[in-house]
């Protein structure tokens, strides 16, 4: 039986997901295939062992590991994409040699400066509105006010954009600590 798990921002925090994937291998769930468009992990059950995971990311998708890699027990458990997940039966205490994390750094920082751009792009734009906003309303400006239908807009794009600003700064948060480690 194939059990699907929707783990949505695995790729930010790697080394969390590598003890959950131990973790589950413990429990007897093997690892048979990342979707990464759906950012889907498929298990199947198996035998309960005890795994160390690794992933990686590279671009020069390769099919061999090094060969110190190969001769401290690692094998390639699986690949999709760029990402590919590597694993070891020995105690950790053990293994002496890791796959490197240099291309998870350097992948992570690309969008960690996208998402920093779009951060800053739509505090910019925010900042603009209320200040642009501020200045209307304390003008003294003779007029009739209308209500408007479309207001409705504005309340909708709000709500939207508060929960999209906290989610791309936890975000931002996440890659920060995940570049730097």
């Amino acid at each position: 039986m194939i059990t699907k798990v929707f783990r949505p921002f695995w790729s930010y925090d790697v080394q969390k997901t590598e003890e959950w994937l131990s973790s589950l291998a413990e429990n007897g769930h093997e690892l048979v295939k990342i979707h990464r468009g759906t950012r889907h992990f498929f298990f199947q059950q198996g035998e309960p062992r005890k795994r160390t995971y690794r992933i990686g990311y590279d671009k020069i998708q390769t099919n061999s590991l090094s060969k110190v890699i190969l001769d401290d027990g690692w094998v390639k458990a699986l690949q999709s994409g760029n990402w590919y997940v590597t694993a070891n039966e020995k105690p950790l205490e053990q293994i002496k040699a890791f796959p490197v994390r240099e291309g998870i750094i350097k992948h992570n920082k690309m969008i960690l400066y996208i998402f920093a751009s779009v951060l800053i792009y739509l505090t910019v734009i925010a900042v603009f509105n209320l200040i642009l906003g501020l200045v209307i309303f304390f003008q003294d400006v003779p007029g009739h006010f209308v209500e408007s239908p479309l207001w409705i807009l504005t309340y909708f794009s709000i709500g939207i954009g508060i929960p999209y600003g906290y989610l791309h700064f936890i975000l931002l948060l996440k890659l920060i600590r995940q570049t730097r480690n």
